[in-house]
């Protein structure tokens, strides 16, 4: 693959390269001219860190985003974001995380997140599977000893017991869990000597030394990740504080691989006694997450080792199944008490994410509580559309495939959910809340008990989402909720398994597409039953559940997929390719990835239904001609290079609207739609201008939109601008006898932003967008030169 990857600040040589490099700077000064560098409507647009209630839902705010998984070591990573080469990473080494506290150019935000690391047990032997045994080993534990040393006083860590962190699961905190812990579970060594005895074993004074019942010495090992430093030290702890009541703990490091073989086999078929393991992510809804881990799902996917308790059970089934959100918490609530009772697992520390970012290039980066730190507004400083942001990586956790279908890297999925979007967002203040995005409203109907036009009963719910209706994929054909519909049934979300099945004209075989199916969507939706589009509105579709419960809307939100891409081709035959066409509709577009290289690089998505217009605005005076050109094209993709192509359309009917920020029509004060037909200057470039005289004084959204169609489908070019129109200028005269005095007066506005007095008459937007599309062109055309990158 042929795309050009160059460092910030590097050279480029020859005397190609020089002429590039020349039209290239060229360019860049006509897109800074065209930009005032100031956007006095986005509140708090230079401030480096935004608190978690400043989110805004705009984006993107930056051209491009290049992914560079070449980097050996953390070590490796923060060089080069000293050298101006990385601007974004999470590092774990209290050393440079320190270093970089100290560097003006970096700010180092400390989040704990949804990642946990525990002590497992293994249910199929004595006496782990006691409980008095665990709470033998919770009672040697000293959280605060882990606080201060593993955990480096927050810094790498938060040491804690509960098996639902507060910060990060506000909602389902459980002070009586903590409460338990503290009067029964809290470090003390001879409440831990007494839990063995309870617990069954034997201590044999004269001998110092535990027996098990039938007379065994009982010295339990301990696997831990060899080569992690926190996974040995708290072993070494543990061990420790064990041979303080004269219990011998043997540690043993293993690979992480090893250690996940070791517990991937039927529980009553492992050997294993004790070990060190975690978990990243599994979800920030709270009863989700602990029936997933210790509820009947848990047990039955063998998360905790073989735990089973029915009474724990129960109670988290009921917990994600009521429809009621408060029965639901208050059960989540109580399932932590008996959770600490019991202790499946012994919870040891929450991950955090020491995130440093660079905040001499580039403002608004924003906190993401349970997650760390969101590039999602990052722009460059006192600028927008404009800047490379680089995200260095560790070479080792390269993605082996950029498939959206197959693809389970932490790498590949990072980039790949840039490129697409799904029905909900979620509240960037309240972890695990969702928020209205492309499904811009729904409605629940719960306890609904009813038969589907294809004869399945139902007994549950009927959810209705209604799509927001100015969404397009990235080639410019509308998003509409038979896209969604598609990607439900094509990912086989209900994880049917078997029969042959007709989705929309594609012959789908779902006993193969169990054997090659979409790892994080096969199976995710199991009590879906049925969905229909209707058949007036393409915009609305209705959902059939056979469950009630409060938490399925929770569980729907995920990517869509184009219709008029995927139906012509079986899900199977994408499982195993390195590649996919990666058409979605979301904030970027993708522009290469060399797995070679370890290389990847999206650009803004310039026709993105959240863009900000804010970014691309003009402050006028009532009366000027408010003036914008539009280079209306498509994108294709090529299967042979694996990127998009981009085509001019020469045959588009377009317009500009102007509409209120709500997205309510405007009119003119003639009491006629504002809309203005744009002209057609020659080939795919189209102009139209509006007269500001007949708008009223205030703040608008300009929408380019250019229709055409390909192939019998719609498509829509869309671009989105802002401008406000102040009150014109007035002249008052005062006439006397002797003295004729003209003055000039500006009437100010609260709402507006100030304004000088224009020097010209026509105040045209030029089209940042067209011009960064040409310097990614010029860009390309320097790669060809310089270097091919290709794939293997």
């Amino acid at each position: 693959m042929g795309f050009r990857h160059s460092k910030r600040g590097s050279k480029i040589g020859g005397a190609l390269s020089l002429i590039a490099a020349g039209v290239l700077i060229t360019l860049l000064a006509i897109s800074v001219s065209a930009q005032s560098g100031v956007y006095p409507l986005i509140p708090n647009y230079n401030t480096p860190v935004l608190a978690p209630n400043q989110a805004r839902y705009h984006y993107p705010y930056v051209n491009k985003v290049v992914y560079e998984w070449t980097y050996s070591s953390d070590e490796a990573v923060y060089e080069a974001m000293l050298a101006g080469q990385g601007d974004v990473y999470s590092f774990t080494e209290p050393s440079i995380i320190q270093n970089a506290e100290t560097n003006p150019n970096f700010n180092v935000t400390v989040i704990p997140t949804f990642g946990f690391r525990q002590i497992q047990f293994n249910f199929a032997r004595y006496p782990y599977n006691n409980t008095y045994f665990r709470r033998a080993i919770i009672s040697l534990i000293d959280y605060s000893t882990i606080q201060s040393t593993i955990c480096d006083g927050g810094l790498v860590c938060v040491a804690s017991p509960m098996f639902l962190l507060p910060s990060s699961y506000p909602a389902f905190a459980s002070p009586q869990a903590y409460q338990y812990y503290l009067q029964y579970e809290s470090y003390n060594l001879t409440r831990a000597a007494q839990y063995l005895k309870e617990a069954g074993l034997v201590y044999n004074q004269a001998k110092g030394q535990w027996y098990l019942p039938n007379g065994t010495v009982f010295q339990p090992t301990f696997l831990y990740w060899a080569g992690h430093p926190g996974s040995q030290a708290f072993a070494e702890l543990l061990q420790s504080a064990a041979a303080k009541i004269n219990l011998t703990i043997t540690p043993v490091g293993e690979s992480i691989s090893t250690i996940i073989a070791a517990t991937s086999v039927p529980y009553n078929q492992q050997t294993w006694d004790m070990l060190y393991l975690g978990w990243v992510y599994v979800s920030d809804i709270g009863p989700i997450q602990l029936e997933f881990l210790f509820g009947n799902e848990g047990y039955q996917s063998e998360n905790a080792g073989g735990f089973y308790n029915q009474t724990i059970f129960n109670i988290l089934q009921e917990a994600v199944s009521t429809s009621n959100y408060t029965k639901s918490v208050e059960l989540t609530k109580l399932a932590q008490v008996y959770l600490m009772q019991q202790l499946p697992y012994v919870m040891l520390s929450w991950n955090v994410a020491d995130t440093v970012v660079n905040i001499h290039n580039f403002a608004n980066y924003i906190i993401s509580p349970g997650f760390g730190i969101s590039t999602t507004y990052v722009h460059p400083v006192g600028d927008t559309i404009n800047g490379t942001l680089y995200l260095p990586g560790l070479s080792n956790s390269a993605p082996n495939h950029m498939n959206i279908y197959s693809s389970t890297s932490a790498a590949a999925l990072g980039l790949l959910y840039t490129l697409y979007d799904s029905p909900f967002t979620t509240n960037n203040s309240v972890p695990g809340q969702i928020l209205p995005w492309i499904a811009q409203s729904w409605s629940i109907q719960s306890h609904i008990n009813t038969t589907t036009p294809d004869g399945n009963i139902v007994n549950g719910q009927i959810i209705t989402l209604n799509f927001a209706k100015n969404v397009t994929f990235q080639d410019g054909v509308p998003l509409t909720a038979a896209d969604y519909n598609f990607t439900l049934w094509y990912l086989d979300t209900p994880g049917l398994s078997k029969g042959v099945y007709n989705l929309d004209g594609l012959q789908i075989n779902y006993s193969v597409v169990a054997q090659n199916s979409a790892p994080f969507y096969f199976g995710s939706l199991p009590t879906l039953v049925y969905s229909n589009v209707n058949a007036t509105n393409p915009y609305q579709i209705q959902l059939y559940f056979n469950t009630s419960s409060v938490w399925t809307i929770y569980q729907i939100g995920i990517i869509i997929l184009p219709m008029h891409i995927f139906d012509k081709i079986p899900p199977q035959d994408l499982a195993n390719k390195l590649y996919i066409n990666e058409l979605g509709s979301g904030a970027y577009i993708f522009d290469g990835w060399s797995k070679q290289s370890g290389i990847a690089e999206t650009t803004a998505n310039y026709a993105y239904w959240k863009f900000d217009p804010l970014t691309q605005w003009t402050n006028l005076t009532q009366g000027q001609a408010y003036t914008l050109s539009a280079n209306v094209t498509t994108i294709v993709w090529n299967n042979q290079t694996d990127l998009f192509d981009t085509y001019p359309i020469a045959n588009a009917s377009a317009q500009i609207q102007v509409v209120h920020f709500s997205g309510q029509p405007v009119s003119f004060t003639n009491g006629s739609p504002a809309v203005v037909p744009m002209t057609q200057v020659s080939g795919s470039v189209y102009t139209g201008s509006v007269n500001t005289a007949n708008l009223a004084p205030g703040t608008y959204e300009a929408v380019v939109n250019a229709t055409y169609t390909i192939g019998g489908l719609r498509h829509e070019y869309l671009r989105f601008y802002s401008f406000t129109v102040n009150p014109a200028h007035t002249t008052t005269t005062t006439t006397s006898s002797t003295t004729t005095t003209s003055s000039t007066t500006t009437p100010t506005s609260q709402t507006t932003p100030p304004t000088s007095t224009p020097t010209t008459t026509t105040a045209t937007h030029v089209n940042t967008g067209i011009i960064a599309a040409v310097v990614v062109v010029i860009i390309v055309i320097i790669a060809v030169a310089v270097l091919v990158l290709r794939r293997r």
